[in-house]
């Protein structure tokens, strides 16, 4: 008999069967217990063929627990998987740090390397020119200071004194040598000189008995007044100097220098003419 005459859908048939045939192959009681809706579908189910199921019965026949608790995941709390994911982490936040710095350094020096070449382009002329002015400025003040150490010794020694052209002046002069006070500009410095021997003796072995003499007299500048002596063999001369830095003394040393300078003078020019005698 058609299955839709009972309730039946696609297209089931209904199949009579001996009572006695049911009971044995299953309890009335179970029979019983089931809900009439449920006897449908179970029918239902048994009376349609297999091809005849859903794709979605099928799925669910063939996974029968949701993809949510077939796929097993590691448990979140282990200490193995959080270790591994702070070192990644870590390995990350220092990749992006060396980048920075990378980049940072480069900026340093494409700097550098423009400020190299920025100086490299100042013209050499500027440099010079430069160069000249600070020079000059250095000699205008140091010959100002030269100029008001001179004035100074001449109101002590109440004579005139003035530079020459040549930045020299003469201090004094006897019947055979003068005293000499000479701006060097290069050094900034007055030279204070005289001359001990305008000839030297022809006699070697005096020659070379005044030359120890001098050079043993020179030793640390003590003899001297400070300075040193020194000769010309071309000339035939031999020289008493000092010198005084003006851009690191008083205007007023030289007039303390140049009384001491005079005593160290005589007493050398009376040293060596008692030698040649």
């Amino acid at each position: 008999m058609l299955g839709e005459q009972f309730g039946l859908t696609n297209e089931a048939v209904l199949h009579l069967r001996d009572p006695a045939s049911i009971e044995s192959s299953q309890p009335l009681t179970a029979k019983l217990s089931e809900p009439p809706q449920q006897q449908q579908q179970q029918s239902s189910a048994a009376a349609s063929p297999p091809h005849r199921l859903s794709y979605a019965n099928r799925q669910s026949l063939q996974h029968p627990f949701p993809a949510s608790q077939q796929t097993w995941r590691e448990p979140l709390d282990d200490p193995a998987v959080q270790n591994t994911h702070q070192m990644e982490r870590e390995i990350e936040r220092l990749q992006r740090q060396l980048s920075v710095t990378e980049a940072r350094n480069a900026d340093l020096e494409n700097q550098l390397l423009q400020a190299t070449q920025t100086s490299a382009m100042t013209p050499l002329r500027d440099r010079a020119h430069e160069a000249r002015r600070m020079r000059d400025c250095s000699d205008v003040d140091g010959l100002l200071v030269a100029k008001e150490s001179l004035r100074m010794l001449a109101e002590k020694l109440q004579v005139s004194l003035s530079f020459d052209k040549n930045l020299t002046c003469v201090l004094g002069t006897d019947e055979d040598f003068s005293i000499l006070l000479t701006y060097d500009p290069a050094t900034e410095r007055l030279y204070l000189y005289s001359s001990l021997l305008t000839e030297l003796p022809e006699n070697i072995p005096l020659r070379m008995k005044l030359f120890e003499v001098l050079l043993e007299g020179s030793l640390l500048g003590r003899e001297v007044c400070g300075g040193g002596i020194g000769l010309s063999t071309k000339n035939n001369v031999v020289v008493l100097t000092t010198s005084l830095p003006v851009r690191h003394c008083s205007p007023a040393a030289l007039c303390d220098v140049v009384p001491v300078f005079v005593e160290t003078l005589q007493r050398w020019r009376g040293l060596v003419d008692e030698l040649l005698r």
